[in-house]
C-alpha cells in the first residue's frame, strides 16, 4: 500500500472541504448584509410603475436535457413582484456578468389554466424551497421556477446571495391561494388536457409495442421498446382491471424479446 499517495489524496479532500466551507461562508455573511437582495430589488423597481407596491423575490429554473450519453443544462433567473392577484415576472440575461432585466410579463388568474405549487419546509415549519408552474388555457407553459430562502453565489450559473425568508413565506401563501381559485375554475379543463395527455400515451405505447414486437429478435432493441411502452400504457388498475391494447402489445413485446434472449443464450452455450 502507498502510503504517500494515500496522504496527498487526504491532503487534497481536507483542503477541497476547508476552501467549500470558506466559500460558502463569505457567501452567506455576502447575503446577510443584503446587498445583492436590495440590486435585484431595485432592478425590477425600475420596470414597475413608482405608486405599485409589490413584494419582490428571486427566483431560478435549471431546465435538463438528456441527449444519449449527454446531458445538457440551461440555466433560468428571474425576478418575481407580486400582490394578491397577480404575478410580475421579468426574466433575468447578463452581459459580462451584468444581470440585464426584460420586460416584465403579467400572469393574472383569468390567463392561467393550470396551477402547480409546492412547497418544503423545515421541522419548524418555515417554508425553504416553493416550486411554481403555470400554464394556461392551451395547456403552454407560462412559468416554470424555484425559489429558495437561501441563495448562493455557488458557481458562474448562480449570480447571487440572497436570504428571502420574509419574500418566500409571502409568495408560498399569495401561491397557494392564487393555485386553488385557478383550479377550482378549470376543472373541466384540466380534465380535457388529462384526457388529452392519456390519449397521447396511448397511441405512444401503441406504437412502442408493434415496434418491440417487430424487433423482439434483436432482443435488447425490443426489450427497451417493450419497457418504454409499458411506462406508457394504461395499467390495468387504472382502467378497472381490464387490460388495454397498449398494455398488451408491450407485454407481447417484451415476452417475444426474453424468449429471443434465451434462444439466443441456450444456441450459444450449445
Amino acid at each position: 500500500m502507498n502510503w504517500r499517495a494515500i496522504l496527498i489524496v487526504a491532503i487534497i479532500v481536507i483542503v477541497c472541504f476547508v476552501y467549500y466551507q470558506s466559500k460558502k461562508k463569505l457567501n452567506m455573511q455576502k447575503a446577510e448584509s443584503g446587498e445583492d437582495k436590495e440590486r435585484v430589488k431595485q432592478l425590477m423597481r425600475s420596470l414597475l410603475p413608482p405608486d405599485m407596491n409589490c413584494k419582490i423575490a428571486y427566483a431560478h429554473h435549471e431546465d435538463v436535457q438528456h441527449y444519449g450519453r449527454s446531458t445538457r443544462t440551461t440555466y433560468y433567473t428571474y425576478i418575481l413582484a407580486f400582490d394578491q392577484e397577480r404575478l410580475i415576472v421579468s426574466a433575468l440575461g447578463y452581459e459580462k456578468g451584468e444581470p440585464i432585466p426584460s420586460r416584465p410579463g403579467v400572469i393574472s388568474k383569468d390567463i392561467v389554466g393550470v396551477a402547480e405549487v409546492s412547497s418544503y419546509k423545515d421541522k419548524e415549519g418555515r417554508v425553504k424551497t416553493l416550486n411554481i408552474m403555470l400554464r394556461d388555457k392551451d395547456n403552454k407553459e407560462l412559468l416554470h421556477c424555484q425559489v429558495d430562502a437561501v441563495n448562493l453565489r455557488e458557481d458562474r450559473f448562480h449570480h447571487f446571495n440572497i436570504l428571502q425568508q420574509e419574500e418566500l413565506e409571502e409568495l408560498e401563501r399569495m401561491m397557494q391561494g392564487f393555485a386553488n381559485v385557478v383550479n377550482e375554475e378549470n376543472k373541466e379543463l384540466q380534465e380535457r388536457i388529462h384526457a388529452d395527455s392519456a390519449k397521447r400515451e396511448r397511441k405512444s405505447a401503441i406504437i412502442l409495442g408493434v415496434l418491440g414486437i417487430l424487433f423482439c429478435w434483436t432482443t435488447i432493441v425490443g426489450l427497451i421498446f417493450g419497457a418504454i411502452g409499458m411506462i406508457c400504457a394504461p395499467k390495468p388498475k387504472e382502467t378497472g382491471g381490464k387490460p388495454t391494447m397498449p398494455f398488451i402489445l408491450n407485454c407481447i413485446a417484451l415476452f417475444l424479446s426474453l424468449a429471443s434472449l434465451a434462444a439466443c443464450i441456450y444456441a450459444i452455450n450449445l
